[in-house]
């Protein structure tokens, strides 16, 4: 099993459930006429983000042109949901060159060391710290995600906070394609809302530790789950945290960081071995990250 999908599995449809029921209720309107505002949550507003371009590599250009190779190979496969095992295999037989020539780096996971201020990383080198978008897998939990009904997969991504030392796995959701079919604007009245700009993150946030004495492994434990509405009827909010008496403690599984630049990580999960490709595609700026984070929707420039 994928490490970042089980807890996930357990509430797998807490999105769909979400969107189809603001689809449900813009179409009773539609029969009904508007009415009074039906639920109320108080969240706390979300904060502006603006996204920026990752800085430029340094890696010789011998990895650059296989690091070009490899996210042209993944571009058109839909993060992997559209790979054959051709495909597979060429990706992996591209992973393995790069890998092989190596990232030059000795500690990748530093930023996650027991004790370790991330302040006091190095600054001069690559980290796992900041924000990221998945480009491809080969983790069938995490490609089934985009066979949903009922919701649209949007995107999927991590923030990795060095200081807070957690993981969270973000995957984005919006109403199915098959509403756009919905003549809203031409109902006789105005909806207070737009159905088809509904937004919903859903999060399985990671307590993550490495060690000096294996400095490419990073090891899990389940912090929680979060419910992001980044617009739901209409309303942007904050996150519904949900956390357990053994928040951080309960062993969640480990990855191993194959390749580190300023721009791509490739890693493999310990349990299952499972090849994931993301790249830094933004960046938080005046933000906390609890208020959840946009990514560029184009590859960045390798």
């Amino acid at each position: 099993d994928d490490i970042f999908l089980r807890p996930i599995r357990a509430l797998n449809r807490t999105p769909a459930v979400m969107l189809h029921l603001t689809s449900l209720l813009a179409l009773s309107s539609a029969v009904a006429g508007p009415g009074q505002q039906l639920i109320g949550v108080r969240v706390r507003a979300s904060s502006m983000m603006t996204t920026t371009a990752a800085p430029p590599t340094s890696a010789p250009t011998s990895a650059l042109k296989i690091k070009t190779k490899l996210l042209n190979a993944v571009s058109m496969l839909q993060m992997g949901r559209e790979a054959r095992q051709l495909d597979k295999d060429n990706v992996a037989s591209i992973v393995d060159r790069l890998v092989e020539l190596g990232d030059g780096l000795s500690d990748p996971a530093s930023s996650y060391y027991s004790g370790v201020d991330c302040a006091e990383c190095d600054a001069s080198q690559p980290s796992l710290v900041g924000t990221w978008s998945l480009q491809y897998t080969d983790s069938p939990d995490l490609l089934a995600l985009g066979y949903n009904p009922l919701a649209e997969l949007v995107r999927i991504g991590q923030v990795f906070d060095g200081e807070a030392k957690t993981i969270a796995n973000v995957i984005e959701w919006k109403p199915p394609s098959i509403l756009s079919s919905v003549p809203f604007d031409s109902l006789p009245f105005k909806l207070p809302f737009d159905p088809l700009a509904e937004r919903l993150e859903q999060r399985v946030v990671l307590k993550g530790s490495a060690s000096p004495s294996a400095p490419r492994r990073v090891d899990l434990a389940v912090e929680g789950i979060d419910i992001v509405p980044k617009m739901v009827f209409g309303q942007a909010g904050g996150p519904i945290e949900l956390r357990g008496p053994l928040s951080g403690q309960v062993p969640f599984g480990s990855f191993d960081v194959l390749y580190l630049d300023e721009t791509l990580r490739i890693t493999k999960t310990v349990q299952g071995g499972f090849l994931a490709i993301n790249t830094r595609v933004a960046q938080l700026v005046e933000a906390d990250m609890d208020d959840g984070f946009d990514v560029a929707d184009e590859l960045p420039s390798a």
